[in-house]
């Protein structure tokens, strides 16, 4: 296994926890056996800026209902769900910890979208179907791979004619390393954030063109703020170890993304490509 594949495996495989996830759902008298999929979003939106940034993502993406959609870095469905029902696409949702990835398959059957939404365990680089894509999603996926090349290489080669690559994402600021823990990484391990100017030359690399670009890290940091302040509210509530415990990496983590989007050091950011 690759390290960078490791230390990623282990830093998300709590999230995959479906018991704990049904637990905190119960304590917020959320039913567990078919939950409606907004109410999910503080647990398998594991994306900067939750439903807010996936609605302002699709909008500036644009999906025409019936599509295909591939995406790569799934997480635990949370996106593919949302698109599926909201937007009306298919998707194929493909992710490499199995632990998020067999939280999926239960999330999606729960919900009743086993039959827009198939989801697949494989690493997001090597990955091969036979079948094409209207659109290749990369929502908070970039930040994690290395071989960045082949990744656009694996999603070029998956589109229809007329297809396109998405990316929201981060980017690496001129203002210095980032302050870590952030909630990728808690030390820069298996963290592989690149610049707007590597990003460009890659994409270029893999035969796509890139046709927009957009800063949004004031969106960005505006959720992150108020995630702080529902964070600090948390924090003076929480009755147990664990509670407490979740809160303060939250907290901690989202001081340090908005401290490194304030002083440049990183850039959110949405994106797309088309094959040259």
């Amino acid at each position: 296994m690759k390290k960078d594949h490791a230390y990623i495996l282990e830093h998300w495989k709590k999230r995959g926890d479906v018991s704990a996830l049904d637990a905190r759902l119960e304590a917020r008298g959320i039913p567990t056996d078919n939950p409606p999929i907004e109410s999910l979003a503080s647990e398998d939106q594991l994306h900067v800026g939750g439903l807010d940034a996936l609605r302002l993502f699709a909008d500036w993406v644009g999906l025409e209902a019936g599509s295909k959609v591939l995406d790569l870095g799934a997480g635990l469905g949370g996106p593919a769900r949302w698109l599926a029902s909201e937007r009306g696409v298919e998707v194929t949702a493909v992710e490499l910890s199995p632990e998020l990835s067999a939280a999926a398959v239960d999330l999606t059957g729960r919900c009743g979208l086993s039959d827009r939404i198939t989801h697949v365990c494989a690493d997001v680089v090597e990955f091969e179907e036979s079948e094409q894509f209207d659109l290749v999603w990369l929502q908070h996926v970039d930040m994690h791979v290395a071989e960045k090349a082949a990744l656009y290489d694996t999603a070029r080669n998956a589109l229809t004619e007329g297809g396109r690559v998405v990316w929201h994402d981060w980017l690496a600021g001129p203002g210095g390393e980032p302050r870590w823990p952030l909630f990728w990484s808690a030390d820069g391990s298996g963290s592989c954030v690149v610049s707007e100017e590597r990003f460009r030359e890659t994409v270029g690399e893999a035969g796509l063109e890139l046709t927009r670009l957009e800063d949004v890290s004031e969106p960005a940091a505006q959720w992150l703020g108020r995630t702080r302040a529902a964070a600090e509210r948390s924090l003076g509530k929480a009755r147990s170890d664990a509670s407490r415990a979740r809160q303060n990496n939250l907290l901690e983590e989202t001081r340090n993304a908005l401290e490194c989007l304030a002083e440049n050091r990183l850039v959110q950011f949405f994106a797309e490509a088309r094959p040259r």
